[in-house]
C-alpha cells in the first residue's frame, strides 16, 4: 500500500507492506513488515528532504547438524530402513546407532522439528539532507544517512536421545542459545557543486566532497544447559558460556572532480580523491586515487546530420580505485585466552596471539581500463554497445597461511601479496519499437571474462575450500584463479593387470583393486601420488548472458527475463555422499551398477573401495553452464472507465513467475551454488535450491 501527493514546494510518499513466504523445507519461513517514508520542502533557496525505510523481519533458519553438516547431506546419508519417528525414544525420533549402523548421519527432521529456532532483525535506514542554492550555478548540499540494525538469534534444543541403545545422537539436557547484535552506520557527507555553460556550448560541472563513514557494532552471545526440564527455554548457570565482541571502523574521504562536455560532442572528466581506512595502521592509512574518462560522440558532428545513425559514441577511461574489504584490527595483535598448550602429556588452557600484527597492512589497488564504443539507428530502435575491460589488481590483501611452530592461534596472516588481472568484454544488443498498439523490445547482454594470478608476492600458493581435509581450489602464478585442483581419472581398472600397468614403482601395495578409479600418472614415476594433481576445473564462466524480452498489446503487457553462463564447471559434493560408499551410509541408485567381479562397471568404483576412490579428483568435476528463466510477468490494465467512473487511475491484475525453467546439464539441485567467499565459489554443498515462484498480484491507484 502507498500513498504520494504534493504541491509546487513540497512532495511526499509513505507506503506499507507485509511479506510472508513459507520455506521450501519445513519448519522454515520468512515474515516482514516494511514501511517507507520519502518527502521533501522547499523554502525559497532552500531545499530539506528524508528518506527512510523500516524492517521488521523474522525468520525460521534451517541449521545445520554435526560437523556443519547441511540438512541436506544428512538426509542422502540417512539410513533409509530407519523410521524418522520413534515414541519409544527421547525426543520420539529414531536416527542411528553408530556401533551398529557404521555412520553417524542424523535424522534431518528431528533437527528441524525438535525444539525451535528463530532470528529476529529490525533495520532502519535513512538520510536526511539539506540543499541550497548559493548562486546561480553553485549549489552546497549536506546529507546524513543512517543504516541501523538490531537482532536476537534464540535456539532451544530439548533433550533427546534418537537411539535408546546409547547411539551416537544423544543429549541428556536441553541447550538454550540466546545471541544478540547491534549496530549502526552514519555517514556525514558535504558536497560543493558548480555547473555552468560558457558560449551556449562549452558546459562544466565542478564537484568538492567529503565525507565520514562510520560504523560500530556489538554482540552478546550466550548458552548453557538445563538438565531437569525441557520446557524453560531460558538461560542459567548450568554450564554457561557468556561472550561478547564489539567493533569500530572509521574512513574519511575528500573528492574533487571535473566534468566537459562541448555540445555533447567531446567529453572529458577527471577526478582525484584520498581516502583514509581505519582497518590499516597508521604507515599506510592514506591512499591517493583518481580516474579519468573521454568521450567523443560522432553522431553529433556535421557530416552525420543525414545519416541513419542515432548514437555513435566512442568512449574510454582509466581509473584507480582502492579496497579495505578486511576485517577490523588485522594491523595490531590480538589475544585468545583457550589455547591449548600440551604440556606434560595433557593439555593446559592458556593464552596466545590470535593472529599475527601487520602495521605495514595498506590498501589494495585495482586500475580499471574500459574502452567502448555506443551505437543506434533509427532513432535508437536498433542499439549496440561494445566494451572491452582490463582490471589489473596489485597489493592484494589476502591471507596466508603460517607456520604451525609459531603457535598462532588462527594459522594465517592477512597481507599484500601479489597481483591478478581479468580482461574480457561486454556486448548488448538492443530493439526497441514502440510505435502503434503492438509494442515490443529485446534486449541482450554478453559478458566474457578471462583472468591470471600475476604474482603471488613470494607465496608458492593459496589454497581454500576444504572438504574432507582436502583442498579444493587454489591460486597460482601463472594460473586462472581459485582453479580446482586435483587428479585426474582414467576409467576403472577392471583386473589385476591394469593395476600392475600403473603402480611400477609400488608393485607391492595391495590397497589398490580391480574395481577401484584409475588415476592419470602425470608424472610417469610409475606411482599415483599427490604429485600427480592437476587443474581439474575452473568455476569462473567464460561466458555471462541475460536477455529481457518486454511487449505491450493495448491494455496487455508482457516481460520475460533469461540468465545464464557458460564455461563454468562445479565440484559436487553431493557425489561424494551418493557414489563414495566410504561407509555404510545411504547412497544413490547409481551405485546399484557400481563395479563388481561380475558387472564390469566404467563410472561407478566397487563399494568400501581404496581410500583414493575419494580423493579430491575429477570424478566430482561437471559442467555448471545454464540457461535460466529467471521472470516471467503478464498482466493485464482495465480502463479506467471500466467501473462506470474513473475511479482508480491504475488497476492491473498480473501473474508471475520465478525460475520456472532451468535448462542445465548439471547433476545437482541447482547450478547457481558457491557464490560467496572466493575460495568457495563453484563448489556444492548440498544447498538448497533456488525455489520456482508463483505470484498472482493487484496494483491499484487511486
Amino acid at each position: 500500500m502507498a500513498a504520494s501527493g504534493g504541491s509546487e514546494t513540497s512532495n511526499f510518499r509513505i507506503s506499507g507492506g507485509y511479506f510472508e513466504r513459507e520455506g521450501i523445507i519445513i519448519e522454515t519461513g520468512f515474515q516482514r513488515y516494511s514501511f517507507r517514508a520519502n518527502s521533501d520542502f522547499t523554502f525559497g533557496k532552500l531545499k530539506l528532504g528524508q528518506n527512510m525505510s523500516i524492517n521488521f523481519n523474522k525468520q525460521n533458519p534451517d541449521p545445520t547438524g554435526i560437523g556443519d553438516r547441511s540438512l541436506l547431506e544428512h538426509a542422502i546419508k540417512a539410513a533409509p530402513y530407519l523410521s524418522v519417528y520413534n515414541s519409544n525414544n527421547l525426543g520420539g525420533f529414531q536416527g542411528p546407532n553408530s556401533a551398529g549402523d557404521g555412520q553417524d548421519a542424523e535424522n534431518p527432521v528431528r533437527i528441524l522439528k525438535h525444539g525451535n529456532a528463530v532470528n529476529n532483525t529490525f533495520a532502519l535506514v535513512g538520510n536526511i539532507f539539506a540543499e541550497y542554492d548559493i548562486i546561480e550555478g553553485l549549489k552546497f548540499k549536506s546529507q546524513v544517512g543512517l543504516d541501523y540494525y538490531k537482532g536476537t538469534s534464540d535456539r532451544f534444543i530439548p533433550s533427546y536421545n534418537d537411539d535408546s541403545l546409547g547411539g551416537t545422537h544423544q543429549q541428556a539436557f536441553a541447550s538454550i542459545t540466546k545471541n544478540n547484535s547491534a549496530g549502526q552506520t552514519i555517514i556525514f557527507t558535504n558536497s560543493l557543486t558548480y555547473n555552468t555553460t560558457f558560449g551556449d556550448a562549452h558546459n562544466f560541472e565542478a564537484l568538492l566532497l567529503s565525507e565520514k563513514f562510520e560504523s560500530q557494532g556489538t554482540s552478546l552471545n550466550a548458552n548453557s544447559r538445563n538438565s531437569v526440564s525441557d520446557e524453560i527455554d531460558e538461560l542459567s548457570n548450568e554450564d554457561s558460556s557468556l561472550q561478547s565482541t564489539s567493533f569500530e571502523y572509521n574512513r574519511l574521504g575528500f573528492l574533487g572532480r571535473l566534468n566537459y562536455n562541448y555540445d555533447d560532442k567531446y567529453i572529458a572528466a577527471v577526478s582525484l580523491r584520498r581516502d583514509a581506512s581505519a582497518k590499516f595502521g597508521a604507515n599506510n592509512r592514506w591512499g591517493w586515487f583518481s580516474s579519468y574518462a573521454l568521450g567523443w560522440n560522432i553522431a553529433k558532428e556535421n557530416f552525420m546530420e543525414n545519416t541513419n545513425v542515432s548514437t555513435l559514441k566512442l568512449r574510454g577511461s582509466l581509473g584507480y580505485s582502492g579496497n579495505d574489504r578486511i576485517d577490523n584490527y588485522l594491523y595490531s595483535a590480538t589475544l585468545v585466552n583457550n589455547f591449548l598448550y600440551p604440556i606434560a602429556g595433557s593439555n593446559a588452557v592458556g593464552t596466545t596471539a590470535f593472529g599475527l600484527e601487520n602495521p605495514d597492512l595498506k590498501w589494495e589497488e585495482t586500475r580499471q581500463l574500459n574502452v567502448g564504443v555506443d551505437l543506434g539507428f533509427a532513432n535508437d530502435k536498433f542499439t549496440a554497445a561494445l566494451e572491452y575491460y582490463e582490471n589489473r589488481s596489485d597489493d592484494l590483501l589476502i591471507r596466508v597461511p603460517t607456520s604451525t611452530s609459531l603457535g598462532i592461534n588462527e594459522g594465517s596472516q592477512v597481507r599484500n601479496v601479489g597481483s591478478v588481472e581479468t580482461t574480457g568484454f561486454e556486448l548488448s544488443l538492443g530493439f526497441n519499437d514502440f510505435e502503434g498498439d503492438f509494442k515490443w523490445s529485446a534486449n541482450l547482454n554478453l559478458s566474457t571474462s578471462s583472468n591470471e594470478a600475476l604474482s603471488l608476492g613470494g607465496v608458492d600458493e593459496l589454497v581454500g575450500g576444504n572438504f574432507e581435509n582436502q583442498n579444493i581450489t587454489r591460486v597460482v602464478k601463472g594460473e586462472s584463479l581459485f582453479h580446482f585442483f586435483g587428479l585426474v581419472t582414467d576409467g576403472i581398472y577392471q583386473n589385476q593387470a591394469e593395476v600392475d600397468a600403473v603402480f611400477t614403482a609400488n608393485p607391492d601395495q595391495t590397497t589398490v583393486q580391480p574395481g577401484d578409479i584409475r588415476f592419470k600418472d602425470l608424472n610417469n614415476d610409475g606411482d599415483i601420488t599427490s604429485e600427480d594433481r592437476a587443474i581439474i576445473g575452473d568455476p569462473l564462466p567464460d561466458l555471462t548472458y541475460g536477455l529481457n524480452l518486454s511487449a505491450d498489446y493495448k491494455n496487455w503487457d508482457f516481460n520475460m527475463f533469461w540468465t545464464g553462463i557458460y564455461g563454468r564447471d562445479l565440484y559436487n559434493t553431493n557425489i561424494y555422499d551418493l557414489e563414495g560408499m566410504p561407509r555404510l551410509f545411504n547412497s544413490g541408485v547409481s551405485v546399484l551398477d557400481r563395479w563388481t567381479p561380475t558387472n564390469p562397471s566404467t563410472t561407478i568404483p566397487r563399494a568400501g573401495g581404496a581410500p583414493q576412490n575419494l580423493q579430491l579428483s575429477d570424478r566430482f568435476v561437471e559442467d555448471g553452464s545454464f540457461s535460466r528463466l529467471k521472470n516471467l510477468t503478464i498482466g493485464y490494465t482495465i480502463p479506467s472507465n471500466a467501473f462506470g467512473s474513473e475511479l482508480f487511475s491504475k488497476f492491473r491484475i498480473y501473474v508471475s513467475g520465478q525460475n520456472l525453467i532451468t535448462i542445465t546439464d548439471y547433476s545437482g539441485l541447482d547450478p547457481e551454488v558457491g557464490n560467496g567467499d572466493l575460495f568457495e565459489y563453484g563448489i556444492d554443498r548440498g544447498a538448497y535450491p533456488q525455489p520456482k515462484t508463483y505470484l498472482i498480484g493487484l496494483q491499484v491507484s487511486f
